[in-house]
């Protein structure tokens, strides 16, 4: 598990490995609800008039 940096760099590593799933499988499933989420707040300022 190389290039895992920055300051949570560390804590991500030691829960990863306490939970027992490879950091990869990881970080698709956290991509994929990051991405969404991201999706649903831009529709929603739009929706709204915000942006």
């Amino acid at each position: 598990m190389t290039g895992v940096a920055g300051p949570g760099g560390n804590s991500i590593q030691a829960l990863v490995g306490m939970a027992k799933v490879e950091f990869g499988d990881h970080t698709r499933y956290a991509v994929k609800w990051a991405t969404a989420t991201s999706l649903v707040v831009l529709g929603s300022g739009v929706f709204l008039g915000i942006i």
